[in-house]
């Protein structure tokens, strides 16, 4: 490959792709819009001053559709190159890894070769933990759930789903029958206190703190009890709703124990495991 540009770079990494699609579907069968799951963090990594993305063409090219097929998952710029992928015909699934090294060398305009990629097998329920490949798993699991579009784009931002993702699901859901998300309202939101909730509002409602619709306090926990027991539910946020010149203050809370009731969870909060995601997508989504 003669010289290092956009063009040029963006092929290499493309080729990257196209031997990851070869080696997955060697592995678990070809792939189509109606059969596959991708998930991978390639449109969040850099390198050089160049994007991986490029490594989701191959894919693409296929006819796998984004969000519908292809889930991006948030990382760091500089983290190794991650892609699951899973048939449903099949049933099968393949965990793959380029390492950051790799990553460099073909920013580099290296040839990309399958020497760089890294694979093991999976399945839905195969893992445990906060490891990568779990994060990506319980993502799964809530697709093959059904999970809805916005659940996913939360779970793009958050790098996983958990129950506290979900209940931010909920909450957006709540204030959708509440009339209170559409076009000409402006809300501003106070997490307090914060937990994996203000993933999905901030991502699906563009509240940022940076954009100043958006912030989090913390909560002692004998004020977040006091408040518990007032409000009959956990504390969540504290909402400013601006409609046309009419103001409103509303403050939200979720109720755990009707969430793990609903869900058939026994024994406290959920553990973070792709079961338990794809019960509580199934019952409560």
């Amino acid at each position: 490959m003669k010289g290092c540009n956009p063009h040029n770079v963006a092929c290499a990494f493309k080729e990257l792709g196209r031997k990851l699609l070869a080696l997955i579907e060697e592995k678990i069968g070809a792939l189509g819009p109606e059969n596959a799951f991708v998930a991978t963090n390639a449109k969040f990594l850099t390198s050089r001053g160049y994007s991986v993305a490029p490594v989701m063409t191959a894919f693409l090219e296929k006819g796998l559709e984004l969000y519908y097929n292809v889930v991006p998952v948030h990382s760091p710029y500089y983290a190794d190159l991650h892609l699951v992928a899973y048939n449903k015909d099949s049933s099968k699934g393949v965990y793959a890894r380029v390492a950051r090294s790799a990553v460099e060398k073909i920013a580099a305009c290296d040839r990309a070769t399958a020497d760089y990629i890294k694979w093991e097998p999976l399945s839905p329920g195969g893992a445990e933990g906060w490891s990568d490949k779990a994060r990506y798993l319980t993502i799964l699991a809530a697709w093959l759930s059904g999970a809805s579009h916005e659940l996913l784009l939360g779970a793009e931002l958050h790098n996983h789903v958990c129950p506290g993702l979900i209940s931010g699901y909920l909450i957006i859901r709540r204030l959708e029958e509440l009339g209170l998300l559409k076009q000409g309202v402006e809300i501003k939101l106070v997490s307090a206190p914060p937990w994996c909730k203000d993933d999905l509002l901030i991502q699906v409602l563009d509240a940022t703190p940076g954009k100043r619709n958006f912030s989090v306090k913390f909560l002692t926990e004998d004020r977040r009890q006091e408040l518990r027991r007032s409000l009959g539910g956990d504390p969540a946020y504290i909402a400013f709703i601006h409609d046309r010149g009419r103001e409103e203050v509303l403050v939200i809370s979720f109720d755990w124990e009707k969430a793990r009731e609903i869900a058939g969870v026994v024994g406290g909060h959920p553990k973070f495991e792709a079961g338990h995601v794809r019960r509580l997508v199934e019952t409560l989504g």
